[in-house]
């Protein structure tokens, strides 16, 4: 299973749309889960889903003005709460 996104991806979007430190850990903890084999897919996939999520423009509430990335710290928050048993990350 490959991604097509990268760190530099999540950092570049993060800064564009001024996502806080808190948000921009918790997306990157998500694309360490992501990458790990013994991760069972599932849970790899949900981390995957979560940061295309936070990477695609297209949100159910727009990036833009205030407020903009409340869903998307809604949905990478409910994804890390799903796979908190994986805390070897």
């Amino acid at each position: 299973m490959t991604t097509d996104f990268t760190p530099e991806d999540i950092q570049t979007h993060a800064r564009t749309h001024r996502a806080g430190p808190t948000l921009i850990d918790k997306v990157l903890i998500l694309a360490r889960i992501a990458t790990l084999k013994q991760v069972p897919v599932a849970v790899r996939v949900l981390a995957m889903g979560a940061i295309v999520y936070f990477i695609n423009p297209v949100d159910l509430w727009p990036d833009v003005g205030p407020g903009g990335l409340i869903d998307d710290l809604m949905v990478v928050t409910g994804v890390l709460l799903q796979v908190r048993g994986w805390n070897e990350v």
